[in-house]
């Protein structure tokens, strides 16, 4: 008969360097997987924006697609509930329908609005969130724990398989008419 105990201790961590959307950890790849830890960070009070759900002890995570597709990004493999938000700046169009992408240089939360929130995935309260991105857009993703839970986290982002037009629909400027009669 064997016993093994996991338990999370924070007897050897420190702060995570991107406790706050200014200090938003940069990630440029087309896939991959940080792991945290969500020990005495912090929220920020424009953070909750957009929606009701109570959050504690974020991270953050800044993104610049390389390239327009679809792109998933979880809090899979997590040992906390955690929330997913995503915020980003509109993109403009010219009249040719060309994509013209804001510099996201000098900006602030406040400023930018709430995109989507993931809150459990069905039974698990793992989140995820699907964003169609143009190159060279840029997202910030918070992650934060549902019932101030200080645990590990994992933060994983993928390029989705398939075309950027899957999710045509997704937004005003893609509306779809409904020509019911």
């Amino acid at each position: 008969f064997v016993l093994t105990v996991d338990a999370f201790s924070t007897a050897n961590l420190s702060a995570a360097n991107n406790d706050d959307f200014a200090n938003a950890r940069a990630i440029t790849n087309r896939s991959g997987t940080q792991s945290d830890h969500l020990f005495d960070t912090s929220v920020e009070s424009a953070e909750s924006a957009g929606d009701a759900l109570p959050i504690y002890n974020s991270l953050w995570w800044r993104f610049t697609a390389p390239e327009t597709a679809i792109f998933s990004f979880d809090s899979l493999g997590s040992e906390v509930d955690t929330v997913l938000r995503a915020y980003k700046q509109p993109v403009s169009f010219d009249a040719n329908g060309g994509v013209a992408v804001a510099d996201a240089t000098g900006q602030n939360l406040s400023s930018l609005p709430w995109l989507k929130t993931s809150d459990n995935l069905g039974d698990d309260p793992s989140s995820v969130v699907n964003l169609r991105l143009y190159a060279g857009e840029t997202v910030w993703l918070s992650l934060a724990s549902r019932y101030d839970g200080i645990g590990k986290v994992r933060f994983n982002w993928r390029h989705q398989a398939g075309s950027p037009d899957d999710l045509s629909n997704d937004d005003f400027i893609g509306a779809v008419d409904l020509n019911i009669t």
